[in-house]
C-alpha cells in the first residue's frame, strides 16, 4: 500500500482499534456466511438448507465456534477480544435480520419479533454447546453428565438445538454434525489467532 494511501487512511481512521474490531467482525460474518452454503455438510446432515431454521442453526454453530475461538489467547487484552466479540453479535443479528426479511409472509412489523425468537433459540443452543466444552473448575477436562462421553454430550445438544427434537432424526445425521463440529474445533485450535479474527478460515477442510 502506497505510503500516501497509508497516512490517508489513518487520518480518516482506519487503523483505530474501532475501525479494526469493525473490518474483522465483517470478515468473520463473510466466513459465516460462506460456511452455509456447504451443500456436503447438509447433505451429509440431513438438513434443508432452504429451510430458515436449519441453515440458520448451521450458521449459528460457525458463530459459536469463531466466538469460542478468538477468546482463547490469555495473552490477548480482554478488552479487546470483548469489543470484536460484540461487533461480532451485533453483524450476525444485522445479517439474521436480513434473512428474515427473505422471508415470505414475514411482514415488517413483525420482523423484530422474528429476531428475538431466533436470538432466543440461538442463544440456547450456544449454551447446551458451552455446557459440553467448558471446563470444569477443578480440572481441564470438559464437563460430563453421569458418565456420558463429550460426543454423547455434543450429539444430545445438536438433537435439541440444530435437530429440533425431530423424532425422523437419524443417528448418523447427528453423527455426521459431531465429527464437521470436532474436525472444526480442532481446525480452529491449529490457526493462528489473526487469522481466525481476519476470516481465513478454511471450513471446507472439515467435511
Amino acid at each position: 500500500m502506497p505510503a500516501w494511501l497509508r497516512s490517508g487512511l489513518g487520518a480518516l481512521g482506519y487503523n483505530s482499534k474501532e475501525s479494526i474490531y469493525i473490518r474483522q467482525a465483517n470478515a468473520m460474518i463473510a466466513s459465516i456466511r460462506a460456511a452455509g452454503t456447504q451443500e456436503d455438510l447438509f447433505k451429509a446432515s440431513e438438513l434443508d438448507m432452504k429451510t430458515f431454521r436449519d441453515h440458520h442453526s448451521v450458521l449459528s454453530l460457525h458463530l459459536w465456534l469463531l466466538n469460542r475461538r478468538i477468546g482463547v489467547d490469555s495473552q490477548e487484552d480482554a478488552h479487546h477480544v470483548t469489543k470484536l466479540k460484540q461487533e461480532l453479535f451485533d453483524f450476525f443479528w444485522e445479517d439474521s435480520i436480513g434473512r428474515i426479511r427473505e422471508l415470505q409472509n414475514v411482514r415488517e412489523l413483525m420482523v423484530n419479533k422474528h429476531l428475538r425468537t431466533t436470538q432466543t433459540y440461538t442463544f440456547a443452543l450456544m449454551k447446551d454447546l458451552d455446557q459440553v466444552f467448558i471446563p470444569n473448575a477443578a480440572n481441564t477436562e470438559p464437563k460430563s453428565n453421569e458418565g456420558h462421553d463429550q460426543s454423547v454430550l455434543l450429539g444430545q445438544a445438536l438433537w435439541r438445538g440444530v435437530f429440533q427434537e425431530r423424532e425422523e432424526t437419524r443417528d448418523r445425521s447427528v453423527e455426521s454434525l459431531i465429527g464437521y463440529l470436532s474436525r472444526a474445533d480442532e481446525m480452529l485450535e491449529g490457526l493462528d489467532t489473526e487469522s481466525v479474527r481476519w476470516g481465513r478460515v478454511g471450513w471446507s477442510e472439515c467435511l
